[in-house]
C-alpha cells in the first residue's frame, strides 16, 4: 500500500491524478457521494475513493470507506473529501494543521456533476493556494 503525502497541496494533487485515472478506467464511475462502492458492474468513487482505488490499490469489487484504513490514512482520505467541498478548516483539522489566518476557512468549488473540468480546475487552484501558504 502506498503512503499518502502529509502536505495538503500534495494530497490534493495525488487525488486529482487518481480521479483522472478512474475517469479513464471503465471499471469506475465518478460519484462524489460514494466512497468506493461497487454498483451495477462498476465501482462508484468520489475523489477520495479514487485514491483508494488507484493509489491504495483497492479492488473495484470491494465496498470501502475511510474507516477501512489505518487512522492516519483515514484522516487523509477525509481531508481530501473536505477539500473537494472547499471546507479548508475541516480539511486541515484532519491533518492536524492549524489554518493560517490569511487562508480562508472556505472556498467555492464547482460541483463535479455540473462541470468536471471546472471542479478539477478549482482543485488545482486549491492546491496552489495551499502551497502558497506553505501547506
Amino acid at each position: 500500500m502506498s503512503v499518502l503525502p502529509d502536505r495538503p497541496s500534495e494530497l490534493i494533487r495525488v487525488a486529482l491524478d487518481d480521479l483522472e485515472k478512474c475517469e479513464a478506467d471503465p471499471r469506475y464511475e465518478t460519484h462524489m457521494y460514494s466512497w468506493h462502492d461497487p454498483h451495477d458492474g462498476k465501482c462508484l468513487v468520489c475523489m477520495a475513493g479514487a485514491v483508494m482505488a488507484k493509489r491504495l490499490g483497492a479492488p473495484p469489487a470491494l465496498s470501502l470507506a475511510p474507516y477501512s484504513y489505518d487512522f492516519q490514512t483515514a484522516r487523509k482520505l477525509r481531508a481530501i473529501d473536505y477539500g473537494r467541498c472547499g471546507l479548508l478548516d475541516e480539511m486541515l483539522f484532519q491533518l492536524n494543521i492549524e489554518r493560517p489566518k490569511e487562508l480562508p476557512s472556505y472556498i467555492d468549488v464547482a460541483y463535479y456533476d455540473d462541470d468536471p473540468a471546472a471542479f478539477k480546475s478549482d482543485m488545482r487552484k486549491l492546491a496552489e493556494l495551499l502551497e502558497a501558504h506553505g501547506l
